[in-house]
């Protein structure tokens, strides 16, 4: 599972749904504007190990030849006065080699005055040329000549606002005639910062004076004075003199420490966004009869006075034949008697207007008048302009050189014949960009007087080939270097295939991996992967060999994910602990271990990284027998089921109680790869990784977790919000591995502790301490955790 953070990071978490223990998460660092071809990555892996690698990529099977009158950048001539050049060229969004689009002058004039405006002067004069091209015929120079003008320096007296804040500030800064106006837009922006941060009656003034008093127009020195007063974090508007139904759509309406804030201290704003909701909800004659602070001192109470409320009397669709009436009248969900509440008149009408367009009806528009005679009981009438309608006579593409129409086709499911909709063209053009295999998809439709239409995909791929190189370093293998090469569309049918070589102290390993989409025209998808190691060490084993598998999934049904897998992997495992002169290694074995396994994967998670309603279970079944090659016949079964769900009316619904439960259990002889495993960050805290369960003592002293038959892991979690973008949790965890299934819940290992959730730009950052209730010898009193996002 990814998101993109931003357009330079994004993060990546896998799961291993066989396993209570592992987990990756990955953040990812990309076109850095200085050095737009290396990336980056942060990283923690399933052996709960961390780590970073930096890799410089090359392109190549780039964009096609430019376009006859298309521009391509050259060389970027900076010419500022007062300024340095850098800012400028920061300001740039493109490299060597990038196409310039019609109006990239203009367009840079203003990012550019924008970019010195932050950097403090209110009036640079900016004036950006595209040159002509040089001698290979598509590369053109920029020119870009800049007056800075007189610098403004921002002062600040008394509280300082957050840097980004005061970012903002400086923009709205004017020296020429706007002076005045822009002086107190700064009044008003900084009262609204303050109150965002949960400050109710702030008081803010700003004053400019000459830098030098010789010179009364040149440089300025502009003065911030800021006495925010109390800082109280709002928890959500109680509503007074409406129902509880009510009562929740208007805290909706007002979702932020700042709305809160105003509405509060009566800023008329405020105050037009509660009359305009109550007006939409069906109630013109609202009044605001008072506001305070109610018993809870974070709770603002404002009692309403809201008089009659409106109902719908009837409706009529106008505009439709008979026979089309019938069809569209089933699709307005409004009743005699209903509430008056305009959203949902409007609901109404764009449901019928969305269903003319999805047959065709490009162009149909119906307009809702509601009849107010009564100043109670409302008539509406939905005005319905149905326009001509299209069926889609064919689809191209222009622009794609490498992939393959028929695959393109498969991919936008959008066969000519049917209506033309917007809305299915914008989807199919969603499932183009989801291949990740472009870097823009444009959609052009030609209609006909005739009723037929063309919808033209004008197609902007990545290049396809990628080649880096780069160091990596992780916390118990050390660094090391590695090599990448990737074809991102081989065939010209999307499919993704990949080589990494790593080269470190205790892993030396290549790779091979591929992805295929849409396997055989199905919406399934299948991921090959391959490895050969040499000398990798975890703990104190050894292992020398190789590894193949590869996995199906496909959509079950909404939500529900289906999966079939495969494993066979042969290496030759080395104890190195078990000799304590270290002379020759005592234990040497050969192992081969096959695996076929299926996974199904329900998940209703509102958020897939920070869930905060729903639930997320699953089931893997796998097992291997003798006929396929393994010296054990053995089932094994794990299961989990991980809810959330706020606690209504505890802590003003600011609580979170997240809760997991897992079970593993097997039959037959496992070898030690697919035994269960727990300890850990993910599973039962203030153990360390993975150390849970039968354990065998090295000459050392030291223990080494031999795994087991049956696992049990319970996690309960409460979240709450302290501040914006900070959480708190108390955790309880309990569970073990047993050598046996029959000793399954025997002798169960608990552990409590407190964590915080830090949300950074870079992602949900995780800092837990553990402490084992049932501590042995060699358990530490505490357990630390610093990672990215949730346990579970």
């Amino acid at each position: 599972m990814s998101r993109d953070l931003s357009t330079q990071v994004a993060i990546a978490v896998a799961i291993d749904l066989r396993e209570a223990e592992e987990r990756t998460y990955i953040l990812d660092l990309h076109s850095f504007r200085a050095l737009p071809r290396l990336t980056g990555a942060l990283f923690t892996n399933d052996q709960s190990n961390y780590g970073a690698t930096v890799v410089q990529q090359i392109e190549l099977g780039a964009d096609a030849p430019p376009e006859e009158g298309q521009r391509r950048l050259g060389r970027i001539e900076v010419d500022c006065d007062r300024c340095g050049s850098r800012w400028v060229r920061r300001a740039i969004p493109y490299t060597r080699g990038d196409v310039l689009p019609d109006g990239v002058d203009f367009d840079l004039e203003i990012d550019i005055g924008d970019a010195l405006r932050r950097r403090g002067y209110p009036e640079p004069q900016v004036r950006v040329r595209v040159g002509s091209a040089d001698s290979s015929g598509d590369f053109v120079p920029l020119h870009v000549e800049a007056a800075a003008g007189l610098f403004a320096e921002l002062e600040f007296e008394g509280e300082t606002l957050p840097r980004a804040r005061r970012r903002e500030l400086r923009r709205l800064y004017r020296a020429d005639y706007n002076e005045p106006q822009s002086l107190k837009e700064m009044e008003s922006f900084g009262v609204r910062a303050w109150r965002s941060l949960g400050h109710l009656d702030p008081e803010v003034t700003v004053e400019r004076r000459p830098a030098d008093p010789a010179q009364p127009d040149g440089d300025r020195i502009v003065t911030v004075r800021s006495e925010p007063g109390p800082q109280v974090e709002l928890d959500p508007v109680d509503f007074r003199g409406v129902d509880d139904g009510v009562a929740s759509i208007l805290r909706g309406r007002f979702p932020s420490q700042l709305l809160r804030a105003e509405l509060l201290a009566g800023v008329e704003s405020a105050d037009a966004r509660l009359l305009r909701s109550l007006r939409d909800l069906g109630f013109p004659e609202a009044t605001i009869a008072g506001r305070r602070l109610g018993e809870e001192p974070r709770r603002p109470v404002v009692d309403l006075d809201v008089g009659r409320r409106q109902r719908i009397a009837g409706w009529t669709l106008e505009g439709l034949g008979d026979g089309e009436r019938g069809r569209f009248e089933d699709l307005v969900e409004l009743r005699p008697g209903d509430p008056a509440v305009r959203s949902g008149i409007a609901g109404a009408a764009l449901t019928v207007e969305r269903a003319l367009r999805a047959e065709g009806h490009t162009e149909a528009r119906v307009r809702p008048v509601v009849d107010d005679g009564d100043p109670v009981d409302l008539r509406v009438t939905f005005e319905v302009d149905p326009g001509p309608g299209y069926r889609v006579e064919a689809v191209e593409f222009e622009g794609g050189t490498v992939t393959r129409d028929r695959w393109a086709r498969r991919v936008l499911d959008l066969e000519p014949g049917g209506p033309l909709d917007e809305l299915t063209t914008a989807a199919a053009r969603r499932r183009l960009l989801e291949t990740r295999l472009y870097q823009a998809v444009r959609v052009a439709t030609d209609t006909r007087d005739d009723g037929t239409a063309t919808v033209t995909f004008e197609l902007e791929e990545k290049p396809r080939y990628v080649l880096g190189a780069g160091l990596r370093w992780e916390s118990e293998g050390g660094g090391g270097a590695l090599f990448d090469v990737v074809d991102r569309n081989h065939a010209g049918r999307g499919i993704s295939l990949g080589l990494r070589t790593l080269w470190a102290e205790q892993q030396r390993t290549v790779r091979l991996y591929g992805q295929i989409p849409k396997v055989l025209g199905t919406s399934a998808t299948a991921e090959l992967f391959a490895e050969v190691f040499v000398d990798e060490r975890e703990e104190q084993l050894e292992k020398d060999g190789w590894e193949i598998s590869g996995q199906i999934t496909f959509p079950v049904a909404p939500r529900l994910q289906g999966r079939v897998y495969g494993r066979y992997r042969s290496f030759e495992r080395t104890d190195l602990a078990i000799d304590p002169a270290g002379r020759s290694p005592l234990a040497i074995s050969q192992e081969r271990t096959p695996l076929l396994g299926t996974q199904l994967v329900y998940d209703l998670r509102d958020d897939v990284l920070r869930p905060s309603r729903g639930l997320l279970a699953s089931v893997d079944l796998s097992g291997s027998r003798e006929q396929v090659g393994d010296a054990n016949d053995y089932l094994r079964a794990f299961g989990q089921l991980s809810l959330f769900h706020h606690l209504r009316g505890f802590a003003n619904d600011r609580v979170l109680w997240a809760h997991s439960y897992r079970v593993g259990l097997s039959e037959g002889e496992l070898s030690e790869d697919v035994r269960f495993f727990a300890g850990g960050q993910y599973s039962i805290r203030g153990y360390g990784a993975r150390s849970l369960g039968p354990r065998l003592q090295l000459d050392d002293g030291s223990f080494r977790a031999l795994g087991g038959e049956a696992l049990l892991v319970l996690n309960q979690e409460l979240r709450f919000r302290v501040m914006e973008g900070l959480e708190g949790v108390v955790f309880f965890d309990a569970g073990n591995v047993w050598g046996s299934r029959d000793d399954f819940g025997d002798d169960l290992r608990r552990g409590v502790g407190l964590g915080v959730r830090f949300g950074s730009p870079v992602g949900l950052l995780r800092f837990d301490v553990g402490h084992p209730l049932d501590r042995r010898e060699d358990d530490d009193e505490y357990q630390f955790y610093l990672g990215f996002g949730h346990a579970f």
